[in-house]
């Protein structure tokens, strides 16, 4: 049974492409706390290719390159699946065990000034805020999470939102947005869960106030495949690369262009099968290493005339056809490696395309990421149990984990949780942060976890936190390791 409900939710991962139809109704049925690891299926980081698919041509250094470049400042942290693992050395700071008292409550109905004053001192100056989701199923905490996003740009001058959505998708729909200045544009690209929630709404709203008075409030994806209906219906995407290529000179008779462009005019004609076809487009081994070939080449000519970014988009957006051309139900259901194979993969490009962003796009801006907090956490190979919805974290890499080594000082990291009930009478449940917040009458709460001495190496006495799924108590030897904070939400 439990085999048949993983390979169902893989299933409805595989088509959360299709979001975007949506409505805020349908939304609102399906709203509740579900033990949904949907987020966690196709993620993908550092893990050895197939060595029969090899991209020619890589721009982004390996975790090998990393650590001789930086041996003074990181360790070795981990062999892994054949991936070599670092965190940084931060300087040793004064912690405490944990402090009832500094577990700030975040109350909805005072004003977003009064709610979040505290978050200053916590942030300090870091340029860059990680906001994670539990699960990308709606419910409150999106709310909560949607309103310090509007105080952060309010009070703390954050200029740029970076979501884990297509770095095509969102790059089509700001342009949209800018010639219709319309917010809805915006909302277009992103996936339904995002964009069409009442959660939301008000956000979404004051957005489009923003867009109104000429505030740059900028917005872009760091997803490195097709992630909106936008551009995952249409074939949008083959002619702006069509155009691209032109605009560079290519021969529009060459071999080379014909069949990569015919290759991508195929996946579009593909996706419109819907199903899985949105996400998987067959290939032999043949095909595949063929089509590692032309992108590889492509990439060398764009990035020829200084285009990263489209360096970038092309590089993630044909490895991801590759990653899921194999894709089956019967395999993910079967082989937890390949599972572990696609996260892997996912974060090592999601990583790749963040340190881009990051350190040359954006370098002057302040930014806030929304996305899964798994993928901003660190860390996570220590967590327990280890193996969550037939995802092995001991051997998995996280998006936040490859770019700390060059922005852990840079970026504060919380986490929310979906609404949850704990039996705080319980052993397992009573000295946990849950309980300590229930005890002093806060149903939403903030966590300072950077502030406190959580090490403990004997499990029983760790520390639980429902940090990825609802309904799984996860441990960990210290859970400040892994994000900076968390939002706690009792029922």
């Amino acid at each position: 049974m439990k085999k048949i409900i993983s390979a169902f939710m893989i299933l409805v991962f595989s088509l959360s492409i299709t979001a975007q139809e949506h409505t805020s109704e349908t939304v609102k049925d399906k709203e509740k706390t579900e033990a949904s690891f949907f987020w966690g299926l196709f993620k993908s980081k550092r893990y050895p290719k197939d060595k029969t698919v090899v991209f020619d041509f890589e721009v982004s250094k390996t975790s090998e390159e990393l650590n001789s470049t930086k041996e003074n400042e990181y360790k070795e942290k981990s062999i892994l699946g054949g991936a070599i693992k670092w965190t940084k050395k931060k300087p040793k700071k004064e912690v405490m065990s944990i402090d009832p008292k500094a577990i700030q409550e975040i109350d909805t109905t005072i004003a977003l000034k009064e709610r979040f004053g505290f978050i200053a001192n916590e942030i300090g100056d870091s340029r860059i805020v990680a906001l994670g989701e539990q699960t990308h199923t709606p419910d409150i905490s999106f709310k909560v999470r949607a309103d310090l996003i509007e105080y952060l740009i309010e009070y703390h001058d954050f200029d740029l939102i970076l979501f884990e959505s297509g770095l095509f998708d969102i790059q089509l729909a700001t342009e949209n947005m800018q010639k219709s200045n319309s917010i809805q544009d915006l909302q277009n690209g992103l996936y339904g869960f995002w964009g069409q929630i009442p959660q939301h709404k008000r956000l979404f709203e004051y957005f489009q106030s923003k867009l109104d008075s000429k505030e740059g409030i900028a917005f872009a994806g760091f997803d490195h495949k097709v992630t909106s209906k936008l551009v995952g219906t249409t074939d949008i995407y083959s002619k702006t690369l069509s155009a691209l290529l032109l605009d560079i000179d290519i021969d529009p008779n060459s071999t080379e262009y014909k069949e990569y462009i015919a290759t991508w005019q195929a996946i579009e004609e593909n996706r419109k099968k819907g199903g899985l076809s949105q996400l998987v487009f067959p290939m032999t081994e043949t095909e595949k290493n063929h089509f590692a070939k032309l992108s590889a080449y492509f990439q060398q000519k764009v990035l020829a005339t200084n285009n990263k970014l489209w360096q970038h988009i092309i590089r993630g957006y044909d490895e991801g056809v590759i990653l899921y051309s194999d894709f089956s139900m019967e395999k993910a259901q079967s082989d937890p490696s390949y599972i572990l194979k696609i996260n892997n993969n996912r974060d090592r490009l999601m990583a790749d395309n963040l340190k881009f962003l990051l350190g040359e796009v954006y370098k002057d801006k302040k930014i806030i990421l929304i996305g899964a907090t798994y993928h901003f956490s660190k860390n996570v190979d220590k967590v327990t149990p280890n193996n969550i919805m037939g995802v092995d974290f001991s051997k998995s890499y996280t998006a936040g984990e490859l770019i700390s080594t060059e922005y852990d000082e840079k970026i504060f990291t919380i986490g929310f949780t979906a609404p949850a009930s704990y039996t705080c009478n319980n052993d397992v449940y009573k000295g946990s942060l849950a309980c300590l917040q229930k005890n002093k009458g806060y149903d939403i709460a903030y966590h300072p976890l950077h502030q406190w001495n959580l090490e403990e190496e004997d499990e029983s006495k760790q520390q639980i936190l429902r940090l990825f799924v609802p309904q799984m108590a996860t441990k960990h030897p210290n859970w400040n390791e892994v994000l900076d904070a968390v939002v706690l939400i009792n029922k």
